[in-house]
């Protein structure tokens, strides 16, 4: 059972690589640790798989599933933030004010190309 998620941020890049059958190279931009919830988790799961990967901190290991061998959930950035908006107004577990004051912060600078990939572990 799993008791802490990663939020990683990534910028899509243009390229494919064949090792992973053609999956999107993303230029991992942060990585925040958190805890899960069992209403984010309930938002998260309908989203689709990614077709993004990213390297690892070694720079070498491509980074395509979760430690459980699930594939990475892709978020769209707009859809994050609502989702954080939503669930934690009120009361926001204290480590995802940085996460969504990070993603406010992309939103207003009108990034290109960046997702949102959940990775459980």
């Amino acid at each position: 059972m799993r008791y802490e998620q990663r939020i990683y941020v990534v910028q899509k890049t243009r390229i494919k690589d064949a090792y992973t059958g053609g999956m999107t190279l993303g230029n991992k931009w942060a990585m925040f640790n958190t805890e899960e919830t069992p209403e984010l988790i309930e938002k998260i799961s309908a989203y689709n798989p990614t077709n993004t990967y990213f390297y690892s901190d070694d720079g070498y290991t491509k980074v395509t599933e979760d430690c459980y061998g699930n594939p990475l959930i892709e978020i769209p950035l707009d859809d994050m933030i609502e989702i954080l908006r939503d669930l934690f107004r009120d009361n926001i577990y204290s480590r995802y004010k940085p996460v969504l004051s990070y993603l406010e912060t992309l939103h207003a600078g009108k990034w290109a190309n960046i997702a949102i990939l959940y990775y459980g572990y």
